[in-house]
């Protein structure tokens, strides 16, 4: 898609035209967890699951304006210092983030809000390839939600399995160790920090 191309499309709802926005469409995902000691005699190489963090929504949160003017930035900063520091990381230790993007200003709130840049900064942070595979910081890779399935973010914690197995094929990380997932909407905010265990 080409500059010119997203320009020509209409307008949802001001400033985001029809490409900003996700199909909702069915889907389903299996997510399935054992205790560390039992999934070391797994065919796969195992995933652990190294830290979480849970900020429930309040108030105002099924209107947009407040959850993009501060609400959500609340709270991811408040659920990714849970996580981050369960894990004992910090955001320059993650090789690659998997998130919920239903809309596009999901991408730079999120990464204003984990400490991958300052406010207001998150657009800046995207530009340059910088969060495409073999950037800085490869996110969404197998699509998101914008380009790929929306399945409330869930898809994506599949993602964050396959990059951390190699399994990704042409779109996998190079020596990918550390995955950050968070679904985040008006409901809140929930991320986890996923480690390759090997």
């Amino acid at each position: 898609m080409t500059i010119e191309d997203y320009l020509a499309c209409r307008y949802i709802v001001r400033p985001l035209r029809l490409f900003d926005l996700c199909v909702v469409h069915d889907g389903g995902v299996c997510i399935i967890l054992q205790r560390a000691a039992m999934a070391k005699d797994r065919p796969h190489t195992p995933v652990l699951v190294d830290g979480v963090g849970v900020r429930a929504g309040g108030r105002d949160n099924s209107q947009l304006r407040g959850l993009v003017d501060g609400h959500l930035r609340e709270y991811l900063k408040t659920s990714g210092d849970m996580c981050f520091g369960m894990a004992g990381l910090q955001p320059k230790d993650i090789d690659t983030m998997q998130v919920y993007d239903s809309g596009s200003p999901h991408v730079p709130i999120q990464l204003e809000g984990f400490g991958f840049c300052k406010p207001g900064e998150g657009l800046d942070f995207i530009q340059d390839g910088r969060i495409g595979l073999g950037g800085e910081l490869p996110m969404n890779t197998s699509g998101g939600q914008l380009s790929g399935s929306y399945t409330m973010g869930f898809s994506q914690m599949v993602e964050c399995v396959r990059q951390l197995r190699g399994e990704a094929g042409e779109r996998q990380v190079q020596d990918a160790r550390t995955a950050l997932f968070c679904q985040c909407s008006g409901i809140g905010s929930f991320p986890i920090i996923f480690r390759r265990g090997d």
